[in-house]
């Protein structure tokens, strides 16, 4: 199972992607080597996650959705978060070679197209990846039928769940969360899937 998420500039399915992350679930819930909740997380994080910064000038060219209202929400994020997601760096890829590194970090867990969940945080992810791929003609990462939705888990599975996010019955530091990093973002959905209280 893998965890999929997005940032946008926008909340339509045809919004500028700026970024996206996946991390491999594995086999959280058995014996990981590690001792503790906050060791697995950086585990996840430095080991099992691929990350990808688009050029997002590409997409505007192209004709994407920028929202203001996203805009503005940026500039209430914490600066650090804003920098990674809006800065230039020599990192970022058009969308064919983000989409393709995308597929190549799947493969290298297992994927092999058919039967593999991939867990998101509502259903923007899915419709803006599956749109952006659409709109630039290449493969989608996924079928569609694989797609699943975090919070609606957590709301089921958690009874400490609060709007799609829940406790842990292990120990685990929140302050390591970078929230709207999405490399962040997807580990810290995959240890809430699996050690939700």
């Amino acid at each position: 199972m893998f965890v999929f998420d997005v940032e946008s500039l926008s909340v339509e399915s045809t919004c500028v992607v700026l970024s996206c992350a996946m991390t491999y679930m594995g086999n959280l819930d058995e014996n990981t080597g590690h001792s503790n909740l906050n060791e697995i997380y950086k585990d996840l994080l430095e080991t099992k996650t691929t990350y990808v910064k688009f050029l997002a000038k590409e997409q505007i060219d192209a004709g994407r959705h920028v929202s203001k209202d996203t805009l503005e929400w940026w500039k209430q994020q914490d600066p650090e978060i804003r920098a990674l997601a809006f800065n230039p760096s020599p990192d970022d890829v058009t969308v064919d070679v983000g989409i393709r590194r995308i597929g190549n970090f799947m493969r290298k867990w297992g994927y092999d197209g058919k039967n593999t969940t991939v867990w998101i945080r509502g259903t923007l992810d899915q419709m803006a990846i599956d749109s952006l791929c659409k709109w630039f003609e290449v493969e989608p990462i996924t079928h569609y039928g694989n797609w699943r939705d975090v919070r609606t888990a957590i709301d089921l599975l958690a009874e400490t769940s609060n709007k799609g996010y829940c406790h842990m019955r292990l120990a685990f530091d929140r302050n390591l969360v970078r929230k709207h990093d999405p490399r962040h973002d997807v580990c810290y959905d995959a240890l809430m899937l699996v050690y939700h209280k």
